[in-house]
């Protein structure tokens, strides 16, 4: 973990699912990469704010086991057959 955070903060992401903004476009820069990203200047257009998505992150310790009900002995996010965030 990168952040400088509060206590508070780290407890609420050790049991919380989190989100972020994340810019695109994104990459990531590693030893393999070559070359840089070159965007043209007039990306995105003025007219267009940037896109983005997002980063979503799942807190192993809060995960709920199999049949156990959300909030039930501390779980705060499972895996469902169908999901859509």
């Amino acid at each position: 973990n990168s952040c400088v955070c509060s206590k508070k903060s780290d407890e609420q992401s050790a049991k919380y699912v989190g989100r972020t903004p994340i810019p695109f476009p994104y990459y990531i820069f590693t030893k393999l990469m070559t070359f840089p990203l070159k965007l043209p200047k007039e990306y995105p257009p003025a007219w267009m704010p940037n896109p983005q998505g997002f980063w979503y992150s799942f807190p192993a310790a809060a995960r709920c086991r199999p049949g156990q009900a959300l909030g039930e002995g501390n779980c705060t996010w499972r895996r469902e057959a169908s999901s859509t965030l």
